[in-house]
């Protein structure tokens, strides 16, 4: 009888640069040691459980506030925090109670090479946030039911996302978000494909905006990426450019202008 594939690791790479990391800085300065120690837990829980995810289930902030001898209600608002600042995926554990995010994915991936060379590796298509460029070749989809999305958000001021990935090519995120706010709802998503729109397959990362028609500089990027996930980040920019593009007007500040956006649909 063949051997179950193990899943998590024994051990994963923790970068010597911890402590000088931005989003590292803002949590320490937020709950100091206490912040860190949840990061740190998770991080661990999640590398050795599954490798590249934890679901949260009934007893997890039980079990969580009797390891760290923490009060549960600290653990969930730090966790709430850790996804507004994108260091776990908000989408997922708002909709489905997944713990990840793609650095976790890019290290696990990474980890699991040798392993890998030998017998695939599987991974649930639904939460896997890697794009298939990015994923390498050992690395196989599969499409799993073990997650249904709930009907309620983790964050009182955000509602819950649904997302839907085949098992070898993922669609653009942008066109899978769905932000149910009552005055967004009646706003479609922008596509970029219409011939109206004068440019394709806008790239936002690291301050390259397709075409010149939104400008924002790498910080400016950063920023935004520290208050809102990377699917409504695209969003807003896409929305901008048509905006821009169709309507054929002029908009002084593209950061403010993305930066209110947000904050009226989610504040």
């Amino acid at each position: 009888m063949a051997r179950p594939q193990k899943k998590g690791l024994v051990y994963f790479p923790f970068d010597t640069n911890f402590f000088s990391d931005r989003k590292i800085k803002i949590l320490l300065g937020r709950y100091g040691a206490d912040g860190i120690t949840v990061y740190l837990y998770l991080l661990t829980e999640i590398y050795r459980e599954n490798g590249y995810y934890l679901k949260k289930d009934d007893d997890f902030y039980y079990i969580m506030s009797a390891d760290l001898n923490m009060s549960s209600d600290k653990i969930e608002q730090i966790i709430e925090f850790l996804c507004e600042r994108s260091m776990f995926d908000k989408q997922l554990f708002a909709s489905d109670d997944v713990l990840t995010a793609r650095s976790i994915q890019t290290r696990f991936q990474e980890a699991v090479s040798e392993r890998g060379k030998k017998t695939p590796i599987e991974v649930d298509g639904k939460i896997w946030l890697l794009e298939e460029k990015e994923t390498e070749s050992y690395i196989k989809y599969t499409q799993k039911n073990s997650f249904s999305p709930k009907n309620d958000s983790f964050s009182p001021k955000n509602d819950s996302f649904s997302q839907e990935k085949t098992s070898k090519v993922k669609k653009s995120k942008v066109n899978e978000s769905k932000i149910n706010k009552s005055r967004v709802e009646d706003e479609p998503l922008p596509d970029l494909k219409n011939e109206n729109s004068h440019f394709d397959n806008l790239e936002v990362m690291g301050g390259k905006i397709g075409k010149g028609v939104i400008v924002l500089s790498e910080e400016q990027s950063e920023k935004l990426l520290e208050v809102m996930p990377i699917d409504i980040f695209n969003y807003y920019v896409e929305k901008l450019a048509n905006f821009i593009v169709n309507k054929k007007a002029k908009v002084k500040n593209h950061y403010e202008t993305i930066l209110k956006w947000y904050n009226e649909d989610y504040k």
